[in-house]
């Protein structure tokens, strides 16, 4: 079994190509951050102790733009080899599962935005003790946007499943009718 590493992105759109960027850009800045850390600790006087904290959240942040990627890539984990062992002998069965568990995780990062959207209100004006550059609220912030493109993609995924569902159940109709 082979995985897809590419960040190539099925029916590319502006929306999805931002996202790919910025997921991009965040890895990318990430990189350039910590090795500017690790250099600086080579150099005598040279302090850039302040970038510690920002490169910290900003991967984390980073972390929630590649989980979108990988959202709207489907690549994400889920439970695909029983789900294609059971759409090897119940094909209505593997569409019903899907269907609910797409719906579940939509549901679940819908809540999930909300809370982070409350986080990212009430941590807003605090700071963290390590720097005055980025406050809780704004690392909040990253990652309630980090989900929420992640949720506008599982829409998309439930919106699919529950049309292969429903034709699925066209079909089905269709069959039943045609024996009778």
């Amino acid at each position: 079994m082979s995985l897809d590493q590419s960040l190539v992105i099925k029916e590319e759109s502006p929306f999805d190509r931002a996202v790919v960027y910025l997921a991009t850009a965040l890895f990318a800045l990430n990189i350039i951050l910590v090795s500017v850390i690790v250099l600086s600790r080579q150099i005598e006087g040279l302090e850039v102790q302040f970038l510690q904290p920002f490169t910290r959240y900003s991967l984390v942040i980073a972390v929630y733009f590649g989980a979108a990627v990988a959202s709207r890539n489907d690549q994400h984990i889920s439970i695909r080899f029983v789900l294609n062992r059971i759409g090897e002998t119940r094909p209505m069965l593997k569409a019903v599962l899907n269907t609910l568990s797409s719906l579940a995780v939509t549901v679940f990062l819908a809540i999930t935005t909300a809370a982070m959207a409350t986080a990212t209100l009430t941590n807003w004006e605090r700071g963290f003790a390590s720097t005055n550059l980025v406050s809780p609220g704004h690392v909040y912030l990253g990652i309630c946007i980090g989900i929420a493109i992640m949720g506008i993609y599982e829409v998309l995924n439930t919106y699919s499943n529950t049309r292969k569902l429903y034709s699925l159940l066209n079909e089905r109709s269709v069959q039943s009718s045609m024996d009778n």
